[in-house]
C-alpha cells in the first residue's frame, strides 16, 4: 500500500509516517523508481507507535520494545514470549498503561510459525534518532503528553478517540454438531469481507454449546471441526482473530458481572429460552436461562460495536445493550458503548427442507432437513430431491412466493451460492418445475461446497497445527479482552490480582 493508505489503516497522518521514518522508527520498502511501500506489519507498528503516543510512553521506551523484532534469528515463539513478559510488566507498573500493553499484543501477534517475525522494516532501529532533530522534537512532545495525561488521571477507561482505524465486530457460533448450509450462508460466508472492512474477532462458542449436555469426546472433536469450516469457509487465523472461546477467562469473568447487572424480568422475555427449553422448563439448566448474559459478555470483553446476527438474535443483542447501558449508569462511566446488529440480506436465514417455516438446524431430529457441510455430492443430490415443494410450478416475480415458503427457501438457497437476488433468479427459472430446479440447484451445491470439504479434510488432518492456530487466536483476543475486563472489575470494587 502506499503511504496514503497506510495513514488510512493506522489512523497516523502522512505527516507523521514521514516523521517515524526521519527517526528511524519505521522503515517501509523502498521500490527501484524511489517510492515506499507499506505492508500490515507497518501499519501494526503505527498503530503501536499511536497508542505509546497517546498514553505519553518514552520514546526510549518505546525504540526498546520495537528492537525485539529486530533480530530475525530469534524464533517467532521466543520472539513473541519476550513481548509478553514485557507487556506484564507494563501492566504491573501502571493500569494505565493496559490499552498500550494490548496494543503491543497485537504487534506480538503478527509473528508467524515460520521462525521469523513479520517486520522486517525494523532493522537497525539503534543509533538513529538520538542526536536528530526530529528525535528531540518528538521526545519533547512526548514529554508533554506525559504531563498532559498525569492532569487528566488518564486510566483505560478514558476512551481514545481514534485509536482503532476500523470498527471492531464479534460473532460467534457453537460447535453442537457439523455446520449446515443456513451456518455457512446465513453467518459464515458473510464473515470472510469483514475481515478486509472490519477489525475482525470470531469465536467458536463452547461454552454455550455446554448449556445443554453434550458428550466430552464429541465436544471437543466438534470444537475442532467447527474452527476447520471456518477456516476453510475463507477466515483467514492472520487477518481475524479466531478462537475458541474457554480459552479466553475474560469472558466468563464478565458474564458473571453481567449476571448480576441483568434483571430477572429482562430474561423472562427472552424468547429462545421458551423454544429451547420447550414445555419442561424446571428440567432446563440454568446456564441456559442466562446465556443472553454471556452473550452479552461475550460482544462487551472486546467493546465491539458491530455483531452481524440472525432475525432470531435480535432480541439478544438488545439485551445487551440494556445490561451495558445498565453498567454504565450504575457505576457512572460511559464504558461499554452500544451494539449494533448487522442483518444480512441474501439468504440471510435458510429453511428446513422438510418443513419452510422452520429455520435450518444442526439440532433438527432428521437428517433430510438439512445440508451438511461435510456432505457429499450423493447425498446433496439426494436431500434437494427429497425436499419438499409443491405443485405448482416456480413463480416469475418474487410476489408468487405468498404462501409457498418451501420454493421461497430454495431459491434463496440459489440465490445465496451465486451471490445474486431471488429476483434474478427467478428471471431464469420461473415458470419451470421443480424437478428441472432442483437439478441445477443440487449441482451448483456439489460446485460450491466440495472446495470447502475438501480444505476441512486437509486440517482436520494436522490437528496440531489447527490447535496452535487456535491458540494463538485466543492470546490475540485475551490482548484485547484482558484490559477491557480487567477494568470492569475495577470499576466494580474488584481488588487488583
Amino acid at each position: 500500500m502506499n503511504i496514503g493508505e497506510a495513514a488510512r489503516s493506522s489512523g497516523v497522518s502522512e505527516k507523521m509516517i514521514r516523521h517515524y521514518e526521519a527517526i528511524g522508527l519505521l522503515r517501509p520498502v523502498r521500490q527501484a523508481n524511489g517510492y515506499r511501500r507499506y505492508a500490515a506489519a507497518d501499519v501494526a507498528v503505527l498503530r503501536f507507535i499511536r497508542h505509546a503516543r497517546d498514553l505519553a510512553f518514552p520514546l526510549e521506551e518505546v525504540r526498546r520494545l520495537l528492537a525485539l523484532w529486530q533480530d530475525r534469528g530469534r524464533a517467532s515463539a521466543e520472539v513473541r514470549g519476550i513481548a509478553l513478559a514485557h507487556v506484564a510488566a507494563l501492566e504491573e507498573k501502571a493500569a494505565s498503561l493496559a490499552t498500550m500493553a494490548a496494543s503491543l499484543r497485537h504487534l506480538a501477534a503478527h509473528c508467524h510459525g515460520d521462525g521469523r517475525p513479520d517486520c522486517p522494516i525494523l532493522d537497525g532501529l539503534e543509533g538513529k534518532t538520538d542526536d536528530h532533530r526530529g528525535g528531540r522534537h518528538h521526545r519533547g512532545r512526548l514529554q508533554g503528553r506525559l504531563t498532559w495525561a498525569a492532569r487528566r488521571r488518564i486510566t483505560p477507561a478514558t476512551p481514545f478517540h481514534g485509536a482503532i482505524a476500523m470498527q471492531r465486530v464479534f460473532s460467534g457460533i457453537q460447535p453442537s454438531g457439523i455446520p449446515t448450509l443456513g451456518n455457512y450462508l446465513g453467518a459464515i460466508r458473510n464473515w470472510v469481507p469483514m475481515q478486509d472492512t472490519h477489525e475482525s474477532i470470531f469465536c467458536v462458542v463452547d461454552l454455550h454449546a455446554i448449556t445443554v449436555w453434550q458428550d466430552p469426546k464429541e465436544l471437543a472433536t466438534q470444537t475442532r471441526e467447527m474452527a476447520a469450516a471456518l477456516i476453510a469457509c475463507g477466515l483467514d487465523p492472520h487477518r481475524c482473530i479466531l478462537f475458541v472461546q474457554s480459552h479466553v477467562h475474560a469472558h466468563a469473568r464478565l458474564a458473571w458481572i453481567f449476571n448480576c447487572v441483568a434483571r430477572l424480568g429482562w430474561l423472562n422475555r427472552m424468547t429462545q429460552f421458551k423454544d429451547k427449553a420447550g414445555k419442561d422448563r424446571e428440567a432446563a439448566s440454568s446456564g441456559l436461562y442466562v446465556y443472553p448474559n454471556l452473550m452479552a459478555a461475550d460482544i462487551h470483553a472486546y467493546h465491539a460495536v458491530k455483531v452481524p446476527v440472525g432475525d432470531d438474535q435480535k432480541q439478544h443483542l438488545e439485551l445487551a445493550n440494556d445490561i451495558a447501558q445498565k453498567f454504565n449508569h450504575d457505576y457512572g462511566v460511559a464504558f461499554f458503548p452500544t451494539i449494533e446488529p448487522m442483518i444480512q440480506t441474501v439468504a440471510a436465514r435458510v429453511m428446513s427442507l422438510r418443513d419452510g417455516s422452520k429455520k435450518m438446524s444442526k439440532s433438527d431430529a432428521s437428517d433430510q432437513s438439512r445440508i451438511n457441510l461435510t456432505d457429499n455430492a450423493d447425498a446433496i443430490a439426494l436431500k434437494i430431491r427429497r425436499a419438499k415443494t409443491d405443485p405448482q410450478p416456480l413463480p416469475e416475480h418474487i410476489g408468487g412466493f405468498e404462501g409457498r415458503p418451501e420454493a421461497r427457501n430454495l431459491v434463496g438457497i440459489l440465490a445465496g451460492i451465486g451471490n445474486t437476488l431471488p429476483e434474478n433468479v427467478l428471471r431464469e427459472h420461473g415458470g419451470k418445475g421443480f424437478g428441472a430446479f432442483k437439478e441445477v440447484l443440487a449441482e451448483a451445491l456439489v460446485a460450491h461446497l466440495s472446495p470447502i470439504q475438501a480444505e476441512m479434510r486437509r486440517l482436520l488432518e494436522d490437528q496440531g497445527a489447527l490447535d496452535a492456530a487456535l491458540r494463538l487466536g485466543a492470546q490475540r483476543a485475551a490482548a484485547i479482552a484482558e484490559p477491557i475486563v480487567t477494568e470492569a472489575e475495577r470499576l466494580v470494587g474488584f481488588l487488583p490480582r
